[in-house]
């Protein structure tokens, strides 16, 4: 990310932390106090429908107070005024106080006159039984009145009791008056349209009651709040539930002016935020733009010698003189690296062996081009080889035993930190083949001499390696000769000794000229084994080479028996006598195929290795000399011909054996083992 970007992240997180801080601060500030207007507002409306109840409740004892202090109702419950009941009660007194109940009682408690009336249908109806009860309550509490709820089996009703007197209130009491009235919906809706909020009435839930003065409780839903508080009955026992719902509208507009708030802010602080971007973008990101556009140019030219160009005296000019300086110095340095690495490289794409550097796990990080040269791998190739895939099995188990060893050498701290290590390993090239290669390696450190990687030379001794076998065969082989050619030499020597002296002693004899025959025929024997020495002694003296075989073919002279070879562009490592081997098989084949017409050699892979076919048309070999044909000293002629063909070839590793059918043509087979042939 980009700095123009940070800067960018950064604004828009400062602006979103203070809107969110902002905002926070706000809804707790605002809407707390809205909220909490509302619930004044729901209290005062509670206190209203309260003081409307007792507004209500004081008309009530006024009523009663009228008619309780007053002589004609003194006389009434006494029985003096007959007339009483017809000038007075009849069903507009109760439609006109909006009375559903009315009692009368004497001075010996029984009733006189009771009345219960509906006056919304205008029809007369029972007297709740419970209110026949608070003459009783009146005259005991001695009070001058009760006044305040009363349950009853018809519902709660507002009840005021007093005792009735002359009419300024003095005398004796005669009685109680008693008026109630029914607190039913048609109440209940006079008081919301009183208070003008919708009122609810329920009944005292059954859970314990909070001990002391009811409160009132508030509740929120949706977009109404409903406060709610208990009223207790004439003897202060709850006897209902008050409850008044209101709209929101209080926290609504709260939540209106605080969107508003949040709304301005938000502008002022895109409006702030752009301003203070374009700001930073004159002053720095823009000059910083352009700094790094030149030091890109620069890096994409590859140039050192290059400057970048900043006007002002600030920091952002401070650090494109820094740049400056800081090119000049890279340049220099540059310059010293160039002339390093060409010298460097040079000697790493013109030499024979493999530079490579690995890392700790074995894995190629570098390997110089000359391992196309000599494993047929690109570089890109090589590098992306696994170990397991460079090596043999048997070299990697070597390789991780070796390398377990030098890390407890390490661990030790015995260990000399520029020590080389030399190994060797089996290789394998791209054909498939293996090759010998000579490793010295050592380990690369860094500054605290922690090993880091492996930086190695490897060396191709393949061809060292067959020599050297060879050679080792080869002095073998002429070990062996030399004691069998020495004894055979003086049997020879001490027949023909053997049958001079008999000739000696039979000097004139019939006999002499036999035995003369017999000390020549050694004579001559031993004349062979030392020709044969003086051409075997041959093995070994050069060193192996890779020998095309098509021009060991045409340095046969073909002329008596024509010689076809597909063998084309194949060449094989062998002991400089290679071509004496194909000659003696030539000889053997001019000498005892009677009647061949030619010879057919042919090469074929197979997954033992290269098979080469040396096969003629002529009679062929018997099935039961193919085993003894190879022997030294067995044949018609010097008995050495194709003995000295299959030591030549054991000298690197090829076989030979005879594999033709008797009677169809002799068929002379040679296995060149993996890596001692190539192609092309």
């Amino acid at each position: 990310m980009n700095v123009r970007k940070q800067i960018i992240v950064i604004i828009v997180l400062v602006i979103a932390s203070l809107i969110v801080g902002l905002g926070f601060a706000t809804h707790t500030l605002i809407l707390n106090d809205f909220a909490d207007l509302e619930e004044n507002q729901l209290e005062d409306t509670m206190e209203r429908t309260i003081r409307s109840i007792e507004r209500e409740q004081l008309y009530l004892s006024t009523s009663v107070l009228d008619w309780s202090d007053w002589d004609d109702t003194y006389w009434f419950v006494q029985g003096m005024d007959p007339e009483y009941e017809q000038k007075n009660l009849d069903e507009s007194v109760s439609e006109y106080f909006n009375l559903n109940a009315m009692i009368f009682t004497g001075p010996d408690g029984d009733v006189v006159f009771a009345r219960g009336f509906d006056p919304d249908v205008g029809e007369e109806r029972e007297v709740p039984p419970q209110l026949y009860t608070l003459h009783d309550s009146l005259l005991i509490s001695g009070a001058e009145e009760l006044s305040g709820i009363v349950e009853t089996e018809d519902g709660l009703m507002l009840v005021a009791v007093r005792p009735i007197r002359t009419s300024w209130g003095k005398g004796p009491a005669m009685g109680t008056l008693l008026f109630a009235r029914a607190m039913d919906e048609g109440w209940i809706e006079e008081l919301s349209d009183l208070t003008g909020v919708p009122i609810r009435i329920t009944d005292i839930p059954d859970e314990p009651l909070p001990a002391g003065e009811p409160s009132l409780s508030i509740v929120k839903e949706g977009d109404t709040i409903t406060g709610s508080t208990i009223v207790s009955d004439i003897f202060g026992e709850p006897v209902m539930v008050l409850s008044a719902t209101q709209k929101r509208t209080i926290y609504q507009k709260g939540i209106l002016a605080y969107q508003s708030g949040m709304i301005a802010i938000l502008i002022f602080s895109g409006i702030t935020a752009l301003l203070f971007y374009l700001l930073v973008n004159h002053l720095f990101l823009r000059r910083i733009t352009r700094l790094n556009r030149e030091v890109q140019d620069i890096t994409s030219s590859t140039s050192t010698t290059a400057s970048v160009r900043i006007d002002g005296e600030d920091e952002v000019a401070e650090l494109a003189t820094s740049i400056n300086s800081m090119l000049e110095f890279m340049e220099k340095d540059q310059q010293v690296i160039r002339e390093s690495e060409e010298k460097y490289r040079l000697i790493a794409e013109n030499t024979a062996d493999i530079i490579y550097i690995c890392d700790m796990n074995l894995n190629l990080t570098y390997t110089s081009p000359s391992v196309t040269k000599v494993k047929g791998f690109t570089v890109e190739e090589a590098l992306a080889m696994p170990v397991e895939e460079r090596i043999t099995p048997a070299s990697l188990k070597e390789i991780m035993a070796l390398f377990a060893q030098e890390m407890e050498k390490e661990a030790s701290g015995s260990a000399d930190p520029d020590r080389i290590i030399t190994f060797e390993t089996e290789d394998y090239c791209r054909d498939g083949s293996t090759i010998l290669v000579e490793n010295s390696v050592r380990f690369l450190r860094d500054k605290e001499g922690e090993r880091v990687s492996i930086l190695g030379i490897g060396h191709d001794i393949t061809d060292r390696k067959r020599a050297e076998d060879a050679l080792q065969l080869t002095n073998a082989k002429l070990q062996l000769l030399s004691s069998i050619t020495r004894h055979d030499i003086l049997n020879k020597v001490m027949i023909a000794k053997g049958y001079l002296g008999l000739a000696e002693d039979l000097y004139g004899g019939a006999m002499q000229p036999e035995y003369l025959i017999e000390a020549q025929k050694a004579t001559e024997a031993i004349q062979k084994q030392i020709e044969f020495t003086r051409e075997y002694q041959q093995l070994g003296i050069r060193s192996p080479s890779w020998k095309t075989v098509s021009s060991l073919i045409e340095s046969i002279d073909d002329t008596k028996l024509p010689i076809a070879c597909d063998c084309n562009r194949i060449s094989i490592y062998a002991d400089p006598m290679i071509e004496r081997a194909f000659f003696n098989l030539y000889e053997n084949t001019l000498r005892h195929a009677e009647g061949a017409t030619q010879v057919q050699i042919r090469c074929e892979m197979t997954d033992s290795g290269l098979l080469i076919t040396w096969e003629d048309d002529g009679p062929g070999i018997p099935d039961d000399e193919k085993e003894f044909i190879f022997e030294r000293g067995y044949g018609k002629n010097t008995g050495f011909g194709l003995f000295l063909v299959r030591e030549i070839l054991d000298i690197t590793g090829i076989t030979i054996i005879e594999d033709g059918v008797a009677g169809e043509g002799a068929r002379f087979t040679m296995l060149v083992p993996e890596g001692g042939y190539r192609i092309g």
